[in-house]
């Protein structure tokens, strides 16, 4: 560069750091403005804005509308077509149903021979159902609040409890069945020659069979009901002789006795 020889050279010096200030001072007016600006954009390749934390939308009521205001319905009904032989610690079907459908809130679908004890006032609904295998003395059976009409008494001391059925249980560990409908569900039951038909001729042999069967395998009980539980009140005699073998003749006259003249 090529000096002015009149340009006295402080005066060149401070020309050019006010030049360079004012350079840099535009430089950073630029990039706060584009920084600050209300543009909902942003500055080109910039993301938008984003929160922190999301809240979904809320209904009227202020519930949030993918939340549910109740708990789902209910499944439909806990079923038992079968006939029992409660346990005193509780194993059997029955206490399972009870336990299941207050547990639950779900109604109880029942379609069942069971032995209930002589304690027991059938046209008041009230069933005492004692429990099989308890020591000497201890009371370890079922107490059953039904409504009568559901109750049809068989031959002492089987009776046959028909319906479905909302159940609670009482402070004094009683089970409470309030009738809903007096149906039934013939579809539940395994197919097969009813009581009648059995008992025109009783096989003492083949309920032997079958209770020495369940009693050496309580596992086979499924698999057991499918060939017996269409005649259900024999059904129960081969459970009692399961677990009372020398019972086995009386048991069988019990259960037909309904079905001869």
């Amino acid at each position: 560069m090529v000096r002015d020889p009149g340009e006295p050279v402080e005066v060149r010096g401070r020309v050019r750091r006010l030049s360079a200030a004012l350079l840099v001072g535009a430089l950073l007016t630029g990039v706060l403005g584009g920084c600050g600006s209300d543009d909902p954009s942003g500055p080109v390749g910039s993301a938008p804005p984003t929160s922190a934390t999301s809240t979904p939308p809320t209904s009227p009521s202020g519930t949030p509308s993918g939340t549910p205001s109740q708990s789902a319905p209910p499944d439909g009904p806990v079923s038992l077509v079968d006939a029992v032989v409660v346990a005193a610690d509780r194993s059997d079907p029955l206490s399972a149903a009870l336990a299941e459908a207050v547990g639950s809130g779900r109604s109880l679908l029942l379609d069942l021979v069971l032995d209930v004890d002589p304690a027991s006032d059938l046209a008041a609904g009230r069933l005492v159902v004692p429990g099989r295998g308890a020591p000497p003395g201890r009371d370890s059976g079922l107490l059953l609040q039904v409504s009568p009409e559901a109750v049809a008494e068989l031959a002492a001391p089987l009776v046959q409890l028909t319906g479905t059925f909302a159940v609670s249980s009482a402070v004094d560990g009683s089970y409470v069945l309030e009738a809903l409908t007096a149906e039934s569900d013939p579809a539940l039951r395994p197919e097969g020659p009813d009581d009648a038909a059995r008992c025109a001729s009783p096989d003492a042999a083949a309920v032997r069979a079958a209770a020495d069967r369940l009693a050496a395998d309580p596992s086979a009980r499924q698999e057991l009901r499918t060939g017996w539980g269409s005649s259900p009140a024999l059904w129960w005699a081969v459970q009692y002789a399961a677990q009372d073998p020398d019972a086995l003749d009386a048991v069988i006259t019990t259960a037909c006795a309904a079905y001869r003249g």
